[in-house]
């Protein structure tokens, strides 16, 4: 088992990757070896990065990848089914180095439970973007046909590079102002390795303009494909175009055998071409935090809910919300105030059973592991004490909850012995 740094040499092989590991486990469907070849080439895709993705081998094998998206900062993990202890590493190395200033995020699929508690863990937390992976099963017939005026083609990304920006530009609804169009750089896409153009269906009107297509991306070495792009402009919408033209590349497709196509898509246009919900995924970021903000206990104040010094500030909800859990978990026997659950840092002043702080300050230092004595008595009870409220966390917490405290507070005697070591 090693890893490298990915290189153009390695395309092929991380291709073979992405159609195994969804041929195994389709819930990475939504990366699939089609997505990352139309990705790959696309005019907006910085290519100078590529080094930046990661493989995983294992007796030249690719079994684990850390692949950023379009833009740096979003990307995706995945590993094969057996491998399934890579993807803590995979994971890490993807929020290190594929992350922009915003941090990383990447879409998981609600069904891997392990791999949303992996990304839990890391840090990353569930925002508000998701993405929904629509199936239609090929063993029906595609019959719709165009209206009468309209004809079927096959255009040339390079060779028909203006009328195909000319048709996305209105298809995906940026107006019908073809001077405002032509004010626009337009980029000549790069040739994609597995492109069949005959499954790049198209129609025309009667004046040979291009008004609708359905790409579609099909490898003999798995039974589906991908749909990707699909629009017609608005003004030939309504009349059956789009669907013959889906129609007649699925059948084509279907031809050369696939027996599944998937899009990236919750639009009721595909559930009235037969596509139903396949597989829901949430987006989760963060990696972009800052180093830990270590207490002299060890407990790590970056991550701590009670935590509002800068740039930690907290909403008064998330504030309540603490409250609400601090009486929970029975670190409080009462409701508090937000204004005594916010916590800026320990002083000397504040109540602490083990005088951690005063302890520190007496002795010039910022925290334990920078002591000669460490671990003193007083901080081993201190690390029992702290880990007997443990369980009832993870009793009486979400498992999001319970993370953040784990993170926090449980954590503390790795993180002192962490930093002891980088001292030592």
């Amino acid at each position: 088992m090693h890893f490298k740094k990915y290189t153009d040499n390695d395309y092929e092989a991380l291709c073979d990757f992405l159609i195994e590991l969804n041929d195994r486990d389709t819930s990475h469907i939504n990366w699939n070896w089609a997505r990352f070849e139309w990705m790959y080439e696309h005019p907006e895709f910085n290519k100078d990065l590529v080094e930046s993705i990661g493989l995983w081998l294992d007796d030249g094998k690719v079994v684990g990848a850390a692949i950023y998206d379009m833009y740096f900062g979003e990307g995706f993990c995945g590993v094969l089914p057996e491998y399934k202890q890579l993807y803590p590493a995979v994971l890490d190395y993807a929020c290190t180095n594929l992350k922009d200033d915003s941090g990383f995020s990447l879409a998981v699929c609600d069904d891997n439970t392990d791999e949303i508690d992996m990304v839990l863990n890391k840090g990353l937390v569930r925002n508000e973007q998701t993405e929904n992976i629509m199936e239609l099963n090929l063993e029906r017939e595609f019959g719709a046909t165009l209206p009468e005026g309209y004809k079927f083609v096959n255009p040339d990304p390079v060779k028909d590079v203006y009328e195909l920006s000319w048709l996305f530009w209105q298809g995906f609804d940026h107006g019908e102002d073809r001077a405002e169009f032509e004010k626009e750089e337009i980029v000549t896409p790069r040739p994609r390795k597995h492109f069949n153009r005959d499954l790049c269906v198209a129609a025309c009107n009667s004046e040979g303009e291009l008004v609708s297509i359905c790409g579609l991306w099909y490898s003999p070495k798995s039974d589906y494909v991908y749909v990707e792009p699909v629009c017609t402009i608005p003004s030939h919408r309504g009349r059956g175009v789009s669907k013959a033209v889906i129609h007649e590349a699925l059948r084509r497709a279907k031809n050369l055998g696939a027996k599944r196509a998937y899009v990236i898509s919750d639009m009721e246009f595909y559930s009235k071409l037969g596509f139903v919900n396949n597989r829901h995924y949430a987006f989760y970021s963060g990696g972009n935090e800052m180093e830990k903000v270590l207490a002299a206990c060890g407990n790590d104040c970056s991550a701590c809910p009670r935590y509002v010094a800068h740039p930690y500030e907290k909403t008064d909800e998330e504030l309540r919300h603490t409250a609400e859990l601090w009486m929970k978990i029975g670190y409080r026997d009462h409701l508090v105030t937000n204004e005594e659950i916010s916590c800026t840092g320990c002083k000397t002043e504040n109540w602490c059973r083990y005088n951690v702080v005063k302890c520190c300050e007496d002795r010039g230092i910022s925290n334990c592991s920078e002591c000669n004595e460490y671990p003193c008595q007083n901080m081993k009870e201190c690390f029992e004490v702290t880990k007997s409220f443990e369980p009832m966390c993870k009793k009486v917490c979400t498992e999001e909850e319970y993370l953040q405290l784990k993170k926090a507070f449980f954590e503390k005697e790795q993180n002192l012995n962490a930093n002891k070591d980088q001292w030592s």
